[in-house]
């Protein structure tokens, strides 16, 4: 399912992620508020991208 939707955005995740490739993923999901985590407390909050929607996507970033 991953690899589908990668294919579906065009976003190549080689190299990891950025706010850009955020973006991208914002386009395809407008019905989903994507927030990124860089760990695991909700005070650990990195990126909120601002849609008004009760549907979240929540991601981690590693950077390992």
């Amino acid at each position: 399912m991953v690899q589908r939707l990668l294919q579906e955005t065009s976003i190549d995740l080689t190299n990891g992620a950025g706010i850009p490739k955020i973006n991208r993923f914002q386009e395809h999901f407008r019905d989903y508020k994507i927030i990124v985590y860089q760990g695991l407390g909700c005070d650990d909050m990195m990126i909120e991208v601002q849609v008004d929607s009760s549907k979240l996507l929540n991601l981690f970033y590693d950077d390992v």
